[in-house]
């Protein structure tokens, strides 16, 4: 099945438990006249209907590249890293997301 994303620059499977995500780390939403930074996605994989389906929107400004990972038992990350897609700006935030039972 088809994803919706913009700009889509990384994707991350993961696992927390027994449950299954996909992250995509979207760059821009270009759907307008002028390109705007667009917000990344989780999607949780259902076994009913065999779909992945939108659980989370985490506010990210042109995102590269995200990563999940579980330093210690129970506890899971999402890190997300930005860039602003100009030589003459390096001044970014780059966030970790850390899940809470129901999202990041």
């Amino acid at each position: 099945h088809t994803v919706p994303t913009h700009g889509a620059r990384d994707w991350e499977f993961f696992r927390i438990g027994h449950r299954r995500f996909l992250a995509v780390a979207n760059q821009q939403n270009s759907t307008s006249t002028t390109p705007h930074p667009a917000g990344s996605v989780v999607y949780q994989w259902s076994d009913d209907t065999r779909r992945f389906s939108a659980l989370q929107v985490i506010p990210t400004a042109s995102a590269m590249s995200l990563k999940a990972f579980s330093p210690s038992e129970g506890a899971h990350f999402l890190a997300v890293a930005a860039t602003t897609g100009s030589n003459l700006i390096w001044d970014v935030d780059s966030f970790v997301f850390q899940w809470n039972g129901c999202h990041f």
